[in-house]
C-alpha cells in the first residue's frame, strides 16, 4: 500500500539518535527532559537541530518532547510558505482539493 500524500520525516537522522538513545538509556532520557543542552552537547548535530531540541523545555515525558521538537521543526521549515490551517498563512482564498 502507497501513501503518497506522506511528507519525509520531520526529524534528521541525527535526532531521532538522540530520541532512540534516550528510549534505551534511563539517565540520558533524564537529562535530556532536564537539561537538553547537556544532553546534547556530545551529539553531532547541525546548529538548527542543536538550536530546536535544546529549546525545549517542560516536556513531562520523551513522547511530548518527541512531539514538540517535530512541531518545532515543522514550523521552521514552514515559514514564508502557505501552508492550510496555519494562521500565519498569507493564502487568501479558499483552499480546493482535488477530487
Amino acid at each position: 500500500m502507497a501513501f503518497p500524500n506522506l511528507s519525509a520525516p520531520i526529524l534528521s537522522d541525527e535526532l531521532q539518535s538522540v530520541i532512540g538513545f534516550a528510549i534505551v538509556d534511563r539517565a540520558f532520557h533524564d537529562l535530556l527532559l532536564a537539561r537538553p543542552r547537556a544532553a546534547l552537547a556530545t551529539f553531532d548535530l547541525s546548529q538548527r537541530d542543536r538550536t530546536a531540541a535544546s529549546s525545549i523545555r517542560g516536556a513531562s515525558s520523551l513522547a511530548e518532547y518527541a512531539v514538540r521538537l517535530e512541531q518545532r521543526l515543522s514550523r521552521a521549515k514552514h515559514r514564508g510558505r502557505v501552508v492550510v490551517g496555519d494562521r500565519t498563512s498569507q493564502h487568501a482564498g479558499p483552499v480546493k482539493a482535488a477530487s
